[in-house]
């Protein structure tokens, strides 16, 4: 799971090292393991004044959802 941001909504946005997002720049705050695959498709959520990153993610010793 990668970020970018912008100064303005339209953009551009830019990983914090600066490179453009669509030059393939993007900042990874999240990733997958030998446990976890597929983390990513992420939302932000506010709770009760606390804020959480809710995001899916695959079982990797889940034998049936990773069959092919």
């Amino acid at each position: 799971m990668v970020v970018g941001r912008s100064e303005k909504v339209e953009g551009p946005y830019a990983d914090r090292d600066g490179v453009p997002m669509n030059s393939g720049g993007g900042t990874t705050i999240l990733e997958g393991d030998k446990n976890w695959n597929g983390v990513g498709h992420n939302a932000v959520a506010n709770f009760d004044g606390t804020d959480y990153l809710i995001f899916h993610a695959y079982d990797a010793n889940d034998k049936k959802a990773n069959q092919n």
